[in-house]
């Protein structure tokens, strides 16, 4: 059974040290870069701005498909005339 021995690093199969956050393939090191205070509000602008042009959108496919739906279905229903009766 192998023993942790509290170190950082992992092993391969083939038994060689791999830094911790390394791929153990070619052994880079994984960096993670932050956005900046610029590249978040950029974010948040463009999320405003796609959820104001989809929700209206959304609403308005919406009732239009209503409409739509009721024309349809209502010509199905067989109406007689008062006059024909």
């Amino acid at each position: 059974m192998k023993e942790d021995t509290g170190s950082s690093s992992d092993t391969t199969s083939i038994g060689q040290a791999v830094p911790c956050g390394a791929c153990p393939c070619c052994r880079q090191q994984a960096t993670t870069n932050r956005l900046s205070l610029a590249e978040l509000a950029t974010n948040v602008v463009c999320a405003g701005l796609l959820l104001a042009i989809l929700i209206p959108a959304v609403y308005l496919s919406e009732q239009w498909l209503d409409h739509q739906c009721s024309r349809v279905f209502g010509n199905l229903i067989w109406h007689e005339h008062v006059e024909e009766w």
